[in-house]
């Protein structure tokens, strides 16, 4: 009997154990307030109640997260845009709007110390290369090391050989050949026996979402994402001046924003591909504390696709205006020419 009873118990425990933690949400709260604290059972979580502000996320389990201004959470590596000294990780300094970090040959732990184009290896800020590759010597951002030679990613098309799905056009690797990504066989609900499914007859374990309910979901195959709008940057110019362990996305220190719908599309799929549960049943309180430049990027097509749809409006309305005035001008001439005849025929008549 006492045994059945620590079967059971152990049973629960490990039930309990399997579950997701819940991400409630509510309530807003201002600057320096407390927004994310953990429980037993998960993350509360309250909004931020300005649009400047985020919620600074708890690192340990016995502290608790505050709302910051955004140009105060330190978030930005070397080579990164930013507005002040307080963005920049590891001590980086912010100079014209860049994070900057050590130079060649200065101390350092972690790559993230050393500024662009740079590693840390044996202690030291070295130069990353753009041609070999492998033991401590490190690729340039926008190449990825294989088989001893640093190569531009998402190069291969389908079929070529290749151990390293980020070198491929479809980012996906088959019995190591580069293949079309794989689709799942149903919904993104996780299966009853927890498993996903993909097209290629891979299997996956359903992971939780940062969710009120403690939902699992299975994350998307690669087929059902345009990788290629993310690849095109990945392998640019421009990425060779981002820090190697930084933003895929990251351009040479540009703060781009809404100027560009291809780089902000680009940008949502690579968060699509790394952070599959961003989509999955969020709330106010974990897109904006979990996933804030995901939901920012679409905010900000929105507002693109809307500014397009203005824009022939107004110029619409600007043709017709001229056009407008072109006639106004025509008549006005044409009765010009015809007044003196007017008053020509007025003098016959009397």
């Amino acid at each position: 009997m006492k045994s059945s009873f620590v079967t059971l118990l152990m049973g629960a425990l490990v039930a309990r154990m399997m579950e997701c933690p819940l991400y409630r949400c509510g309530g807003s709260v201002g600057e320096s307030a407390v927004c994310a604290v953990w429980t037993s059972e998960g993350m509360n979580m309250s909004t931020c109640n300005e649009r400047d502000l985020a919620c600074r996320l708890p690192s340990g389990m016995e502290q608790e997260g505050l709302c910051v201004k955004k140009t105060s959470l330190p978030s930005v590596l070397p080579g990164e845009y930013c507005e002040n000294l307080a963005q920049c990780l590891h001590g980086g300094k912010c100079t014209n709007n860049k994070c900057e970090g050590k130079k060649i040959n200065e101390s350092c732990k972690i790559d993230e110390e050393c500024d662009v184009e740079m590693y840390c290896g044996g202690g030291k800020c070295k130069h990353a290369n753009d041609t070999d590759c492998g033991g401590d010597v490190k690729c340039v951002s926008n190449k990825l090391c294989y088989e001893g030679k640093c190569h531009l990613m998402g190069q291969l098309d389908n079929g070529a050989d290749s151990e390293v799905p980020g070198l491929c056009k479809s980012y996906y690797v088959l019995n190591k050949k580069c293949a079309p990504g794989p689709r799942l066989t149903h919904s993104r609900e996780c299966p009853k026996d927890g498993k996903c499914k993909y097209s290629d007859g891979s299997v996956q374990l359903c992971l939780c979402g940062k969710t009120p309910t403690g939902k699992k979901f299975c994350p998307p195959g690669k087929g059902e994402i345009d990788v290629s709008k993310f690849l095109s940057y990945l392998s640019s110019d421009k990425r060779q001046k981002c820090h190697i362990r930084g933003n895929p996305l990251c351009r040479g220190g540009e703060n781009i924003k809404n100027s560009e719908l291809d780089y902000l599309h680009a940008y949502t799929a690579y968060i699509e591909v790394t952070e599959p549960g961003a989509t999955f049943e969020t709330t106010e309180c974990t897109r904006n504390s979990f996933f804030t430049r995901y939901y920012e990027a679409q905010v900000e097509i929105e507002n693109f696709k809307g500014n397009r749809g203005v824009v022939p409006f107004l110029i619409g309305c600007g043709v017709f205006l001229v056009v407008l005035a072109l006639v106004l001008i025509f008549i006005r001439v044409v009765l010009m020419r015809k007044k003196p005849e007017m008053l020509e025929d007025e003098q016959l008549i009397s």
